[in-house]
């Protein structure tokens, strides 16, 4: 696997939606952040959300769409969902991020390929995730 960023996100209150057909759901707010890998860096740009699905007592799932920009202006967008079971793994919710971004600018490479991230919340504002890129 290779590293490709660590993301540090700012998140807001959650906004409480109640019981829909999959569970309780509650969308987070995406206030700002950064983010820095061996390649690019940059800020995370407020707008965007998780919509946090608790399935379980000990089962979330979580859906976050938001953008990214980089130190020279390059505008990426994220789609990261994956799964928290409390039962097996409390500390850490894997996800699958996805990446667009302009085919023809300097971050290209994040359009293809697989990736796996991880999410640690540091506190109840702030959550930090990791992103790798799965190579043959």
């Amino acid at each position: 696997m290779e590293h490709v960023m660590t993301l540090r996100v700012q998140v807001g209150e959650a906004l409480p939606v109640g019981s829909v057909a999959q569970g309780e759901l509650n969308i987070i707010p995406i206030t700002g952040g950064a983010f820095e890998g061996p390649r690019l860096r940059g800020r995370v740009l407020p707008g965007g959300a998780d919509w946090n699905t608790r399935v379980t007592p000990e089962i979330s799932h979580v859906c976050a769409r938001y953008w990214i920009q980089t130190e020279d202006g390059a505008m990426i967008s994220v789609y990261n969902k994956g799964w928290l079971d409390l039962r097996n793994n409390p500390d850490t919710l894997w996800t699958t991020p996805r990446f667009q971004c302009d085919l023809h600018g300097p971050y290209a490479f994040l359009n293809t390929g697989c990736y796996a991230g991880t999410l640690r919340g540091q506190d109840e504002h702030w959550v930090e995730i990791g992103v790798w890129r799965l190579n043959e």
